[in-house]
């Protein structure tokens, strides 16, 4: 669960596994066996055809020799029959020989399909024990996110492969109650894999309850995947509720889009943003660390009091390399009465120092 502890502020937009490797190995060595067995029936295949033209070349010379003036003896003639009946022999052998491709073509399509088709007893058993936890984890909403048990399902789920996340992907987009597709969302953001992007999109787009949608989006923004780029402009864009569109703007941040940057310094700035969803945006823009942003951060080390805004504003300092913001953080340090905002503005000092 790293991801949400390395940024709780955006978190919900307000404050084959082994089995799988096996399967692909087994056909590989499959498909090898078989195209080594067509191989060789091709090979008979040209050689048929050579020997077929061969003997069609014979026997055309044959009958030139039969179509002369002078008189024909009977040689020539048994000569052609004999050149026919080999003729015909190599047309039986080349008839036999692409038969026998075809069914091995055919063949080696079935394999591959009975293998992909259904997971294997014990991958089955595992599935629908996962199946039955993710039911009961679903029960406690997004509280279900705090547990042992939720740590567990990451990494059973990890275990499981492209069934795994077969699972959770259908539950994302199919689950009865937007519980079960808010866990199934939260399981997919600790997976973190690229083959789950376009169904956290669709759930981040068309999924009805806003709660769902913000943790799509949320998992698209931890992500950082490069093909989610477009549903997090997409949600930042056009979203109806805040914390998508906060979400999806820092993910795009996170990606270097200046857009996603621009977005959630315009929301912070805005007077018509309440005051209790600035300091979730700060904490993005914070972590995101913009050079662009370093005069937010500037202006809160020398004016504000509250805590939660300097320990952002420190976090953001040390983010954006900006050294102009030492002189800042060293009185900040040295004039603070709490030891862990001065704790923070040393370590900050140090960093930027190094730079």
């Amino acid at each position: 669960m790293n991801s949400r502890n390395n940024n709780p502020w955006v978190l919900i937009g307000v404050g084959c596994g082994a089995v799988l490797l096996l399967v692909l190995g087994g056909g590989g060595a499959l498909f090898l066996t078989r195209s080594r067995a067509m191989e060789s029936e091709r090979l008979a295949v040209l050689e048929a055809r050579r020997a077929q033209e061969e003997q069609a070349r014979a026997l055309a010379e044959a009958q030139k020799r039969t179509e002369a003036p002078r008189p024909v003896p009977d040689l020539p003639a048994k000569e052609i029959e004999a050149l026919r009946a080999r003729l015909g022999e190599a047309d039986e052998k080349l008839a036999r020989a692409e038969a026998k491709i075809r069914e091995l073509e055919a063949a080696r399509v079935v394999p591959e399909a009975t293998q992909s088709a259904e997971p294997a007893p014990d991958v089955k058993e595992r599935l629908e024990a996962a199946r039955k936890s993710l039911a009961e984890l679903s029960k406690k909403g997004i509280f279900g996110m705090q547990t042992p048990e939720f740590s567990r399902l990451v990494e059973e789920f990890k275990k499981l492969g492209a069934e795994g996340l077969a699972l959770l992907t259908e539950q994302l987009l199919k689950g009865a109650s937007s519980n079960e597709r808010f866990i199934a969302g939260a399981l997919l953001e600790e997976i973190a894999d690229p083959a789950s992007v376009a169904a956290l999109a669709k759930a981040a787009r068309e999924d009805p309850e806003m709660i769902v949608r913000r943790m799509a989006a949320h998992a698209l923004a931890v992500g950082q995947f490069p093909e989610g780029k477009d549903a997090l402009n997409g949600a930042m864009m056009n979203d109806p509720d805040w914390g998508v569109r906060t979400n999806a703007a820092y993910g795009l941040a996170k990606m270097g889009d200046p857009r996603g940057v621009q977005e959630l310094v315009r929301w912070y700035e805005s007077p018509t943003t309440e005051a209790q969803y600035k300091t979730p945006i700060l904490g993005g823009i914070a972590d995101v660390g913009d050079p662009s942003t370093a005069y937010i951060f500037r202006g809160l080390l020398q004016k504000s009091q509250d805590l939660t805004e300097l320990i952002l504003a420190i976090r953001g300092a040390e983010q954006t390399k900006d050294v102009s913001l030492v002189p800042d953080l060293q009185r900040v340090k040295e004039t603070s009465t709490d030891e862990m905002i001065r704790e923070a503005a040393d370590k900050a000092i140090q960093k930027l120092r190094g730079y």
